[in-house]
């Protein structure tokens, strides 16, 4: 089950990013692309040897984050070692 603070918190980055995509000229084509790119490099860190657990967590942030959100993973894993 999922908690609570998890639920607020996707739903306040789906917020964010959604108004921050509203703005763009193709809104949807660049929420597509970002979810997509935050899917590759989640599986291609993993592919390079680097364990970052893939789980429903990581993906729902990588794919609303996109690279970024991958990057922000993958240092909170180092400075939480």
């Amino acid at each position: 089950m999922m908690s609570p603070i998890f639920i607020v918190t996707i739903v306040f980055i789906f917020l964010l990013m959604a108004g921050l995509y509203k703005n763009l000229k193709k809104p949807v084509s660049t929420a597509l692309f970002t979810s997509a790119s935050g899917t590759v490099g989640l599986i291609a860190v993993n592919l390079l040897g680097i364990e970052l657990a893939i789980n429903f967590y990581t993906l729902a942030f990588s794919c609303l984050m996109g690279i970024p959100g991958v990057i922000c993973m993958l240092v909170l894993k180092l400075l939480l070692k």
